[in-house]
């Protein structure tokens, strides 16, 4: 290919390879770029995975301590409501044995609070019972002692598993959880509700 060159009144000369030399020079460099700025990227979310890894893991915010028993609740904090799922299985799954010393009477309690504290405030739990509305009767689930921890201003509500081997003995049922608060040991209920029952 020769070079074409443009002659005019004025001095002028155009030299069209040497425009696309350096339109391809240009070209290199913004390729190049690009390039840097993905391998950069992914060095920059190489490290960030890393440093994931070796970030110890947040603990659940209920805790079970022996420590639990001595704790009392801050003041300054709302129990909003509490609602509980009741659901008894003594049917197996369809296609699979009956397998005998498995839970089958299942109770969910859902506690939402409220801190209205500008600081860290635990809500200390002393017991869930699950109570039968016809008799008072306790049905056999056990819980422990345990502590909420909430951050300030914090709005959580907090799940509670509940099993056991034997089922339900009566009709509805309802959760009655003991809380502390100061030197008080304060109650509240859910509403009752029927077991679903499979």
């Amino acid at each position: 290919m020769g070079r074409l060159i443009v002659k005019s009144s004025t001095p002028c000369r155009i030299d069209f390879i040497y425009i696309l030399q350096m339109i391809n020079q240009k070209k290199f460099i913004f390729v190049s770029s690009k390039i840097l700025i993905v391998f950069f990227i992914a060095i920059a979310c190489f490290l960030q995975s890393a440093m994931a890894v070796n970030k110890p893991v947040k603990k659940n915010t209920v805790n079970k301590t022996n420590k639990c028993t001595t704790m009392s609740s801050n003041q300054g904090i709302i129990v909003k409501t509490v609602s509980l799922i009741a659901r008894e299985e003594k049917n197996p799954p369809i296609g699979t044995t009956v397998k005998s010393n498995v839970n089958i009477g299942f109770a969910s309690v859902f506690l939402s609070l409220e801190n209205q504290n500008l600081a860290d405030a635990n809500f200390v739990i002393k017991s869930i019972e699950i109570r039968d509305i016809s008799n008072n009767s306790l049905q056999d689930f056990k819980s422990s002692c345990q502590t909420v921890k909430l951050k300030p201003l914090e709005n959580s509500t907090v799940a509670f598993h509940l099993t056991n081997k034997t089922g339900y003995k009566m009709g509805k049922v309802k959760a009655i959880i003991k809380y502390q608060l100061g030197q008080q040991i304060k109650v509240i209920e859910s509403g009752a509700v029927g077991v679903d029952k499979k």
